[in-house]
């Protein structure tokens, strides 16, 4: 059976967590999924709607446009 500890209660044990985000790096993230997902989203709709995937270029290229927008104004 797993056993539970109780931890501490001493005043370093209460103070609250401090973490250091950089914005940066998870805005480069984002970015780079949003990218991957306009891309092979376009290419699954143009393959879906005109059952081609070179026609799903257009689409691609409209959603990475579109994002890439977003991005340089947010």
């Amino acid at each position: 059976m797993a056993e539970t500890t109780v931890p501490d209660t001493d005043q370093a044990a209460m103070a609250p967590a401090t973490l250091s985000i950089d914005v940066d790096v998870y805005r480069t993230v984002f970015f780079h999924s949003a990218l991957i997902q306009g891309i092979v989203a376009g290419l699954i709709g143009g393959k879906l709607t005109e059952n081609s995937l070179l026609s799903g270029l257009k689409y691609a290229i409209a959603l990475t446009v579109l994002i890439t927008g977003v991005f340089l104004i947010v």
